[in-house]
């Protein structure tokens, strides 16, 4: 509701749309700018007219701005504005009124009340997918199926140990800085490597953020809204299981390589020896035939992150092909084919390696 000397605008519903209520009452006080420009009584509809605020000021005579197309109609003792294209939502509008010469007068200004929030977002997936975690594993990303609003991650993600039903506190890297993807559909949780990271002062204090053996429950609630500001259809959550650390560099001579039969559209298969991060096997792994082309294509990744396949856009040629591993590529504890994420000074084979391995050949027959 708006009031302006003594004029009173406000919202009412008729056939399923907002139409503008005008009232005039007693000034509480001085006559506020354009009220004496009133029709008496509110008794002559036609030199009234409702336009969107923010066109105020561009035009200032009758020729230069043009009134929304509506109907007038009188009930007691208040006009009501109904206009033939309903009000857009949250969207201020202003009541005006002619004066003699063609001038135009605001009266007051009133604001649509907001769309109601439809609930249709989702959270379409949790990673890691695997059943168990080393009690070290760095990231957990959660997927969404539209845009996500910032700055709630803190009061809408908790992880939960299942022993005794406790909320785990500070599990996540300290700070308000979220860590979304361009389109913000996905959330980057990354566990405190303070705590992950033996001999930092928040490891000898804390511990690690997880205990080893004991099943912890990640919860994403319904409350967490996308960027319309509606709740999420539903609350999500994954169970985890904590297994000892990993803590070794990633070796892909260790992976299986399931080649297919040439001229099909059958998949590359390659078995991982332990869970990779999801959001890197998106952009780390690509095959190129034996000219080196690159082969496009389609790949997923299963098996809690342990199996990735890859099906050709194009049958496969036969002959030699070449599955190029990017050295950064990380399994869910930060270790890479370069580096030892917390490595142990003392022991030389979690030494840096300068030349890793990065390629593994395949025949299609």
């Amino acid at each position: 509701m708006s009031e302006a000397g003594g004029l009173t605008l406000a919202w009412v519903e008729r056939n399923g749309r907002h139409a503008l209520a005008i009232r005039l009452g007693p000034p509480p006080h001085a006559s506020a700018t354009g009220s004496d420009m009133l029709p008496s009584r509110l008794g002559a509809s036609d030199q009234l007219g409702v336009v969107p605020a923010s066109i105020l000021g561009r035009a200032t005579t009758p020729d230069g701005l043009q009134a929304i197309a509506g109907r007038f109609t009188l009930e007691n003792d208040a006009w009501l504005f109904e206009p033939e294209i309903p009000f857009l939502p949250a969207t201020e509008y202003a009541l005006i009124t002619r004066t003699e010469t063609g001038a135009l007068v605001p009266l007051a200004t009133i604001a649509t009340p907001a769309a109601p929030a439809i609930r249709r977002t989702e959270v379409l997936a949790i990673y890691p997918s695997a059943l168990a975690v080393p009690i070290n594993f760095l990231r957990i990303y959660v997927h969404f199926s539209a845009p996500m609003r910032e700055a709630q991650a803190a009061q809408a993600i908790s992880v939960q140990r299942l022993d005794t039903g406790e909320l785990l506190r500070d599990t996540f890297l300290p700070g308000t800085l979220e860590l979304w993807n361009p389109s913000r559909t996905r959330l980057t949780l990354l566990l405190d490597p303070g705590r992950i990271k033996r001999g930092l002062l928040p490891h000898v204090q804390m511990g690690y953020p997880l205990i080893e053996q004991v099943p912890v429950l990640v919860r994403v609630l319904a409350t967490f809204q996308d960027a319309a500001g509606a709740e999420l259809l539903a609350g999500a959550e994954r169970r985890y299981e904590v297994d000892a650390a990993l803590r070794r560099h990633i070796d892909i001579g260790g992976w299986r390589v399931v080649a297919p039969p040439a001229s099909t559209h059958a998949p590359l298969i390659v078995l991982f020896d332990r869970a990779l991060d999801s959001a890197m096997l998106a952009h780390t792994l690509t095959v190129s035939d034996e000219y080196g082309s690159i082969v496009p294509g389609t790949a997923t990744v299963t098996d809690g992150e342990r199996a990735w396949s890859f099906v050709p856009r194009l049958t496969w040629m036969q002959g030699q092909h070449t599955l190029h591993v990017d050295p950064r590529l990380e399994d869910i504890s930060g270790n890479s084919l370069v580096r030892v994420f917390d490595r142990d000074l003392t022991r030389p084979e979690d030494a840096p390696v300068r030349r890793p391995r990065t390629t593994l050949a395949f025949a299609c027959a």
